[in-house]
């Protein structure tokens, strides 16, 4: 991964160096956490031993993960962990704050634009070109992004959606939403073939993506793994984790700026 180009990340988006609130040491190791902290962001791939290094202690993350192994088998397994600081004086988020993050999240139409740093191009590249919720995978009916209020936002939500990125064309998504009192579970799953130009790369629903966003006090943490069952990685592993590593650097830019339209104000 380019150096600057995490190091920058850091900065802008973590802060460093600070003492874990007791939310957190029940999340993670005392030993992770000081290793979070003193990189601001933890990113990992995993080829053979798809053993998970960063995962939070959260039982219904757990479970969702250990839901999307059994069903896909995957061959390889990407994993990534970040913070987002709090304001000073900031505790457990409350319901208004976690229903405004939650509209953020599923905003899926403002992912079109996104830019991510291409290794390979030395430079940034645009990640999606289009993105949209749709009505049904079939009907493809273009619809807008949901916004809930605290009175009526959901235990489970799902929706479909179809995007266009550089790398794996357009394809649908069914996006799976859980809401609990202190974390927000988001699982995508690929609903059409995948193809890396004329090459197939994935089946349908062999790519499972998690985000899980776990409130910890005086921070939010923000977790994603992606797995797959690729048809042949085809010597490109070291390609495909420093990819999928850029990629998440943007999809946890992307919610930082949700997460500072609640704390700070932010558009």
């Amino acid at each position: 991964m380019n150096k600057f180009v995490l190091v920058a990340f850091c900065a802008l988006f973590c802060s460093s160096f600070l003492n874990a609130s007791p939310a957190l040491d029940k999340l993670l190791s005392a030993g992770l956490v000081e290793k979070l902290f003193a990189t601001g962001f933890l990113s990992e791939a995993h080829f053979d031993d798809l053993t998970l290094s960063f995962a939070p202690k959260d039982e219904a993350l757990l479970e969702t993960i250990a839901e999307a192994k059994l069903a896909i088998t995957p061959s390889l397994l990407i994993e990534s962990l970040c913070y987002y600081t709090k304001p000073e004086q900031s505790s457990e988020w409350t319901d208004a704050e976690r229903t405004t993050l939650f509209n953020g999240i599923v905003s899926i139409s403002t992912l079109a634009g996104l830019r991510y740093y291409s290794n390979s191009k030395k430079g940034t590249r645009l990640f999606y070109e289009k993105s949209y919720i749709i009505d049904s995978p079939e009907r493809k009916n273009k619809q807008s992004d949901p916004v809930f209020t605290s009175d009526n936002l959901p235990a489970t939500l799902t929706l479909y959606a179809e995007q266009k990125d550089l790398t794996f064309g357009n394809n649908i998504y069914k996006l799976d939403f859980s809401i609990h009192k202190e974390a927000i579970l988001f699982s995508q799953r690929n609903e059409t073939n995948m193809y890396y130009g004329f090459l197939p790369v994935l089946g349908k629903e062999k790519l499972h993506s998690i985000i899980a966003i776990i409130d910890a006090g005086d921070h939010i943490l923000i977790y994603m793994v992606s797995m797959a069952d690729a048809m042949s990685l085809l010597g490109m592993k070291n390609r495909i984790a420093i990819s999928f590593a850029s990629r998440t650097e943007a999809v946890l830019g992307w919610f930082t700026e949700k997460a500072n339209a609640v704390y700070k104000g932010q558009p």
